[in-house]
């Protein structure tokens, strides 16, 4: 019996103690304690909301840590004075490192959501003024914030509106022509070599192919811009159909053998080169064909 008595004693005493322990925490030891947690895990909005509910009922509230406040006027500065996205997101930074410090700051939260939605990181607006209004509720700013609110929304539909547009095939159809009309631009006039003899010029949308090295070849020199006489066969002079081009073109010899040849012209992705596939399909006289191919890579000859 006496055994029994001292057990339930001490248990009585333990709870005693416990509850004492608990009596002795103050609510800035419990705040201190959910900014502990919060740092841990700084992405926690419930936390943050629970933090913001608690300081609501300290009296006297909470002061601002001067941490908290030497961050907020340094990303209120940069924020004033930003001329990019990343210098709104330098200014995000700072208000995020005081809302850390001070996360019931009701005007730290307002401000780095318009930070937010200036840098386009819309989820991330809204969720901060979201813990704004939290913080403040039922006043003029508020329902501000809430209006703010249904802009970003608006934001939000227009961009996810305009990424769709410019991921459709079309879109990227025309982005890719343009490309290459810029490069066609770029490379108009550029002689290219293959060896010693053989030359490649592009003139605006044509491909001019010139064997120097043969003297029926205007002479052994490749024409200019304003002169291609003297050029012969059907795919010396090639249009430029894209990055790569084809043609063709046939022969019959007076013994009686044909030729058919076939071009494809590949111009690099930066104009630094081109690139000539032929293939020559040889007839005899009973139709039998005899395929060659050769492949040959032109420099960009500056």
């Amino acid at each position: 019996m006496k055994k029994i008595s001292f057990a339930a004693s001490l248990v009585f005493v333990l709870m005693v103690a416990l509850v004492s322990a608990v009596q002795a925490l103050t609510p800035q030891d419990t705040l201190n304690q959910y900014i502990s947690d919060l740092k841990s895990n700084p992405n926690d909005n419930a936390l943050r909301e629970k933090i913001i509910k608690f300081t609501q009922t300290m009296n006297p509230a909470p002061a601002i840590p001067e941490e908290a406040r030497r961050n907020y006027v340094m990303g209120l500065t940069l924020f004033k004075e930003a001329k990019n996205v990343q210098d709104y997101n330098d200014s995000i930074d700072k208000f995020k490192a005081a809302v850390l410090v001070a996360p019931w700051w009701a005007d730290a939260y307002r401000d780095m959501g318009m930070a937010l939605e200036a840098a386009q990181r819309y989820d991330e607006a809204i969720s901060s003024l979201k813990l704004f209004i939290f913080a403040s509720p039922g006043s003029d700013d508020a329902r501000k914030a809430q209006d703010e609110i249904y802009i970003i929304d608006a934001k939000k539909e227009k961009a996810a509106k305009e990424a769709a547009e410019e991921s459709s095939p079309e879109a990227i159809a025309a982005r890719k022509q343009k490309e290459f009309e810029d490069l066609l631009r770029k490379i108009d006039g550029r002689n290219y070599r293959y060896g010693s003899g053989e030359e490649l010029t592009v003139y605006g949308r044509h491909i001019v192919w010139c064997i120097t090295r043969q003297a029926d070849n205007n002479g052994g020199s490749c024409p200019d811009k304003h002169n291609w006489t003297g050029i012969g066969g059907d795919c010396d002079i090639t249009e430029i159909q894209g990055h790569e081009s084809k043609c063709s073109g046939s022969y019959t010899e007076s013994g009686g053998l044909r030729y058919t040849d076939y071009f494809t012209y590949i111009i690099s992705e930066n104009g630094e080169t081109l690139t000539q596939q032929w293939r020559r399909e040889t007839y005899d006289i009973y139709g039998k064909p005899w395929p060659t191919d050769n492949e040959k890579i032109f420099n960009w000859y500056r």
